[in-house]
């Protein structure tokens, strides 16, 4: 995986690897799958994603601005 940042969290098994949630803040978190990364609701200075690997997939659950900020993927 490139960046520095290391993925911690809760692992879930499943039969193409572990699924690792990687919480950042409120509901965003980070998650990690088969050589996916997928953002969950990315909000917050951008600086917190720094040395994380570019998503692959983002999911935002709603359109308030606590759950998603345009400006954070940036």
């Amino acid at each position: 995986m490139e960046g520095t940042n290391i993925l911690t969290g809760d692992h879930l098994p499943t039969d193409n690897g572990d699924l690792i949630f990687h919480p950042i803040n409120h509901a965003t978190l980070i998650m990690s799958w088969s050589g996916k990364m997928i953002y969950n609701d990315p909000v917050g200075d951008s600086a917190v994603f720094k040395g994380f690997p570019r998503a692959d997939l983002i999911l935002i659950s709603h359109a308030h601005t606590d759950h998603f900020s345009s400006s954070t993927l940036g």
